[in-house]
């Protein structure tokens, strides 16, 4: 009966989420690009619903966004002012002593740039978010003092900032010129080269791995050497031609080095003279060593291309044939038509014999080459 009595609270929770937006939609990949704008849910709706009723362009809806996210943010600043007065001396959220609003000495460093966004100095070093502001020690500091005074919300410090940017005068200007030229930021320390993997290698040949002491039975240019996630590509997708083409339609095609033919691990390049060292692409290192198809493989490859050839072979032999070979004697008794007739019939039945002829020889250079192998 208690429970019968309980209420539901039925009324929906306020929706807090921001959506990632950029370009008049919706981001929905984990990682968003530079300059995306994040809206409140509600705002996001209100956006859409002002877009199927005006139907405006995309740069637009962005412009749109960026004054709705802006217009929060200050809205949010103007609260958390009435809330934690400047006189309690509280840091709010991520905020941490170091970033309070507070000036620095300057001294000779009037006119050193620092980044400023959302009325403090930023800490990145580099890769400065979108919106941050490069104003001089000595705006900084003649900023926090008009705030200090009251002259100044805390919400309105960036835009200020942004029009003493574009008030500089031009003695100004040059005296920060000089300062940079003078004070150059140092040198980017020279990233670390990532160590090569050093990947053990099986050796292949044809379509089965072989031991390491049958290596030697093999020519260097007959072996394929794999690591280990390219060997589990070719076995699971049938070892053979099938399982290195599937290898083929995967792997990057990045160099890789090779000693007297034989691939070596990345991580082991230095242990050779360079000039031993030979770097080939992935995809023509397989395609070079792949095992010798069937028969039926090769013909069905070539079907087309031994029809095409025996065809054109035939109609040039059959137009000498009768231009050539057939007398004038003899043409002369002949019609026009009798003529067109015996050359289709001399070139349909020498284009037959001629395919025949080619399909056998084909066979015959697969069994020379696998008999060499």
């Amino acid at each position: 009966m208690a429970k019968a009595q309980q209420k539901t609270n039925t009324e929906p929770k306020p929706k807090t989420n921001l959506i990632p937006f950029k370009n008049g939609k919706k981001i929905r990949a984990k990682k968003h690009p530079p300059e995306t704008i994040y809206l409140h849910e509600s705002d996001y709706q209100s956006l859409m619903e002002a877009q199927k009723k005006a139907k405006l362009p995309p740069d637009r809806l962005d412009l749109a966004a960026k004054r709705i996210a802006k217009y929060r943010e200050a809205e949010r600043e103007r609260k958390l002012e009435d809330l934690f007065p400047k006189a309690s001396n509280i840091i709010f959220g991520a905020r941490s002593p170091r970033r309070a609003k507070r000036k620095i000495k300057n001294s000779e460093d009037f006119f050193k740039l620092v980044p400023f966004r959302n009325g403090y100095i930023t800490r990145a070093k580099k890769n400065h978010p979108p919106g941050t502001i490069f104003i001089t020690l000595g705006e900084y500091n003649a900023l926090i003092s008009a705030y200090e005074r009251g002259d100044i919300p805390g919400h309105l410090l960036d835009d200020v900032a942004r029009n003493l940017i574009e008030g500089r005068e031009p003695k100004h200007i040059k005296a920060i010129e000089k300062y940079i030229k003078e004070n150059p930021p140092p040198e980017p320390k020279p990233k670390k080269k990532k160590k090569a993997e050093d990947d053990r290698l099986f050796p292949v040949v044809n379509d089965k791995t072989i031991w390491d002491s049958e290596i030697k039975n093999y020519e260097p240019e007959e072996i394929l050497w794999l690591t280990g996630k390219e060997l589990d590509i070719v076995w699971s997708n049938g070892f053979g031609r099938e399982g290195l083409q599937a290898l083929l339609e995967v792997v990057k095609n990045y160099k890789l080095p090779l000693v007297d033919g034989r691939r070596i691990p990345k991580a082991k390049v230095e242990d050779y003279p360079p000039e031993k060292v030979e770097y080939v692409r992935m995809k023509a290192y397989i395609k070079s060593r792949m095992p010798i198809p069937s028969v039926e493989e090769v013909i069905s490859q070539q079907e087309s291309n031994i029809k095409a050839l025996a065809k054109d072979i035939a109609q040039e032999a059959a137009q000498r044939f009768v231009k050539d070979i057939i007398p004038e004697s003899l043409s002369r008794h002949l019609s026009p038509e009798q003529i067109e007739v015996q050359k289709q019939d001399f070139a349909y039945g020498l284009s037959e014999s001629l395919q025949k002829q080619l399909y056998w020889e084909l066979s015959q250079a697969r069994v020379e080459a696998k008999n060499k192998t």
